[in-house]
């Protein structure tokens, strides 16, 4: 079980405090009420004390309680998804309480058809975005999806200028996407086994299960690792091994969110104007839904990159004194150069006649879509 610090406290027992091993199973005003209704039931062991609760076969009412399920879903832990965050990002704490992929991917087998659209607002970790990558590989699907998390969420990550979503969500996703390598050590599942009375009754049956997987597996793996916790008995085999894990291949956009809007309410840029690249990444994503690097923009022509058979331009200066626009020398010399047949130019004034433009469209075999900033941005 991952760590929760406020199911640390301790219970007060005849003078003394009694604190748990780990962390205790309630919060502490749950366990604070139970002693008063004298439902705590404490216990000398081995020079300690355990605390057990007590259960009744009938409730307040006079009903008769009915047993308890184990797990709404079963044979998904909650260990899983700190193991899947460890294994892409090598650190399991990167983030607390990630939920299991194979959760999710239960859930969106219920309820998302292979081409639905999955929003996540509060993506944490990214187990959302992974679950609905694999699940396509899987299933040939073609589900996409949407998530957002904010950049900290304590005041200690702040302080730190941690920032969760570019660290530890986008990295995650890219992960899955592009395929990772790790480090560390492999951990096979050899038994997961649920404990019940029935089973506890028969334990000299159930060590000798394990005892006898331990020695079937001995020279499969460096070591084995049995463990017997809330409830269920695990035998994993561990291994130190080295590899990369395969990527799903699809495709992964990151985009941070400015502090401040890039257009006022009446489509006008401010009183501060946004600098070329925030505009000409503005412009190449709403108008491909592909994040540009600035690494292909040439300020000299204004060409901010390519897609899919077209060239994008952003003709922009943000200094109110001289307005960058499209002339006739733009198109007879950049645009009739440039090696692509369609061409959309963002600029700040138009200095070409629309007849004038056909005419040039027909006389080189291109179509050039003008438009103006910031009127015309999307």
């Amino acid at each position: 079980m991952d760590e929760r610090k406020n199911l640390r406290y301790p219970i007060p027992y005849e003078g003394q405090d009694i604190w748990p091993e780990k962390q205790w199973q309630w919060k502490k005003e749950r366990t604070l009420k139970a002693l008063a209704d004298d439902e705590l039931v404490f216990t000398s062991s081995n020079g300690g004390i355990t605390v057990s609760y007590k259960q009744y076969q009938f409730d307040e009412e006079g009903e008769e309680r009915g047993a308890k399920p184990f797990s709404v879903i079963d044979g998904i832990y909650t260990q899983h998804g700190t193991e899947a965050v460890a294994s892409i990002l090598g650190d399991g704490k990167a983030f607390p309480f990630p939920k299991p992929p194979a959760l999710i991917k239960r859930l969106l087998q219920f309820g998302a058809d292979s081409n639905a659209v999955v929003m996540d607002v509060f993506a944490g970790s990214g187990t959302t975005a992974q679950a609905v990558l694999e699940l396509n590989r899987e299933d040939d699907g073609n589900r996409r999806f949407i998530i957002s998390q904010q950049r900290y969420e304590t005041l200690e990550q702040q302080k730190a200028n941690a920032n969760i979503c570019r660290d530890v969500t986008a990295r995650r996703v890219r992960g899955v996407v592009e395929g990772y390598e790790f480090t560390g050590t492999q951990l096979t599942p050899l038994l997961e086994e649920k404990i019940t009375w029935t089973q506890l009754r028969r334990a000299e049956s159930l060590v000798s299960r394990v005892e006898a997987l331990k020695s079937e597996n001995a020279d499969s793996f460096d070591t084995l690792v049995t463990k017997c916790e809330d409830g269920l008995l695990t035998l994993h085999g561990k291994t130190t091994c080295k590899g990369k894990a395969d990527g799903t291949g699809s495709g992964f956009t990151y985009a941070a969110v400015s502090d401040t809007p890039l257009l006022g309410e009446y489509r006008d840029l401010g009183d501060k104007l946004p600098s070329y690249n925030d505009i000409a990444k503005y412009v190449f994503y709403t108008e491909t839904s592909t994040a540009s690097t600035n690494g292909s923009t040439d300020k000299t022509t204004g060409k901010i990159g390519e897609h899919a058979g077209t060239s994008y331009y952003l003709l922009y200066r943000p200094n109110r004194k001289t307005d960058w626009a499209v002339d006739m020398e733009f198109l007879n010399t950049v645009a009739a150069s440039d090696p692509n047949n369609r061409l959309v130019v963002y600029c700040e004034k138009i200095w070409v006649h629309q007849h004038d433009r056909k005419q040039w469209e027909a006389q080189h075999g291109k179509k050039v879509r003008l438009m103006l900033v910031p009127f015309n941005l999307k």
